[in-house]
């Protein structure tokens, strides 16, 4: 993830923010590599390729990549962090987003109302706390319907909880040759 500064936004909302009352917008473009190698979009499952290596020799193709990402935090040049809002509700989610490769998921997310200024780092976490979703049914991208994480496989249907990153592809060195890892 590369990011240099964001800037004044005259659509911006005028609620003074923590920081100060400029607010604007960054914009985070995910980029994902295997080995040396941009992955840059899935692989057909029909598809007889295997473009990847494990290091170990063994040839792969993906067919399925996606994480939730939540507690975004920004620190300027003054080491001052401003911590995106997150809330979650039986409405809307906001502050959390699905990664990846997908009808659902994207690879950049566009966050508002951030303090003008240069910022020096990002930090993110993958996955979801427990805590995040104890209040019961949650909308938006969290939402088990109506173009959710169960809509998008990010849902455990076998108990109440959301799957962090979602992994698959496809291995002639493996039975069925098929793998996958969901976390």
């Amino acid at each position: 993830v590369l990011f240099m500064a964001c800037s004044e936004d005259d659509s911006a909302s005028t609620t003074p923010n923590p920081v100060t009352a400029e607010a604007g917008q960054v914009n985070l473009a995910f980029d994902h590599h295997v080995g040396g190698t941009a992955f840059d979009r899935l692989d057909s499952i029909e598809s007889e390729a295997l473009p990847y290596d494990n290091g170990s020799g063994d040839m792969f193709r993906i067919t399925t990549f996606k994480y939730l990402i939540n507690e975004l935090q920004l620190t300027n040049q003054k080491d001052s962090v401003f911590s995106y809002p997150q809330s979650v509700s039986a409405d809307e989610v906001n502050g959390i987003f699905l990664i990846g490769f997908g009808e659902l998921s994207g690879e950049s997310v566009s966050l508002s109302d951030i303090p003008t200024g240069t910022y020096t780092n990002l930090s993110f976490k993958v996955g979801l706390e427990e805590s995040t979703v104890q209040e019961g049914a949650a909308g938006g991208i969290l939402s088990q319907g109506g173009l959710g994480p169960r809509d998008s496989d990010m849902f455990w249907n076998w108990n109440a909880g959301y799957v962090s990153i979602k992994f698959e592809g496809i291995s002639a060195d493996t039975a069925g040759r098929a793998f996958g890892e969901s976390i």
